[in-house]
């Protein structure tokens, strides 16, 4: 299942032409994998505590500050499907 996911998510990626992604965007994104994944308690205290962090430098207008955070949301859904397989 985590692996048609990924196939799914990587498809939908090359398929839409390019554009900027907003920290919104991202936000919602990390969202639906929060919901799709089966999260420890632990994992979800993590992933929520990163959300937080984007929206207060989202609403900052730190838009930079807020991709580096959900780049680290995205690494670790990466790091645990990869080693949950």
């Amino acid at each position: 299942m985590k692996r048609l996911l990924c196939s799914f998510a990587i498809v939908a990626a090359l398929a839409t032409p390019a554009r900027a992604v907003t920290c919104s965007d991202g936000m919602a994104v990390i969202d639906q994998m929060t919901q799709i994944l089966q999260l420890s308690e632990t994992e979800q205290t993590n992933i929520s505590a990163l959300l937080s962090r984007a929206r207060v430098e989202d609403e900052q207008g730190h838009q930079r500050t807020c991709k580096v955070i959900l780049a680290d949301a995205i690494r670790f859904f990466l790091i645990k499907t990869v080693l949950d397989d």
